[in-house]
């Protein structure tokens, strides 16, 4: 018998010709840009902390991070994407980016107007119980409060 010899692109002409193969390029339809770039930030986070042994201190987003690691960390990300998936994780940022910047600001309610006493009260308690009473009264005057009856 004469067969030619089994080749790798045999084998992936008949993993890519299953029924029920799922191409390993091209984004699925259901990811969102939102959902892509948590999923490269994730993937860079663990990148991060596998490569370098270094875990984010803040909760800044790793592609505006400044730190070195976390630059390298946010570009192997993107690339792993990119080969895995054929999907544009730049043009995923900029897309939610343009999303955030066109929401309107959060509208913060205003403080209680006696939160600001309410909280240097505390402090004055807490210096009082803890047997600063000389600390306390030094706020108290600073700040023109009066002592609790």
């Amino acid at each position: 018998m004469n067969q030619t010899p089994y080749t790798p692109q045999d084998h992936w002409d008949a993993w890519a010709n299953k029924p029920d193969a799922t191409p390993l390029k091209g984004e699925p339809p259901h990811r969102t840009d939102q959902q892509i770039v948590d999923q490269t930030e994730e993937l860079a986070r663990f990148l991060l902390s596998w490569c370098f042994n270094h875990e984010p201190r803040t909760p800044t987003p790793i592609r505006l991070s400044e730190h070195p690691f976390a630059q390298r960390s946010w570009a192997a990300a993107c690339h792993i994407q990119e080969l895995l998936t054929a999907t544009d994780v730049k043009n995923a940022v900029d897309e939610v980016d343009a999303e955030v910047s066109a929401a309107p600001p959060a509208q913060t309610p205003p403080p209680h107007p006696n939160a600001h006493e309410a909280a240097i009260q505390s402090c004055i308690d807490r210096l009082i119980f803890g047997g600063q009473p000389a600390a306390a009264a030094i706020l108290r005057h600073h700040f023109n409060i009066q002592p609790k009856p």
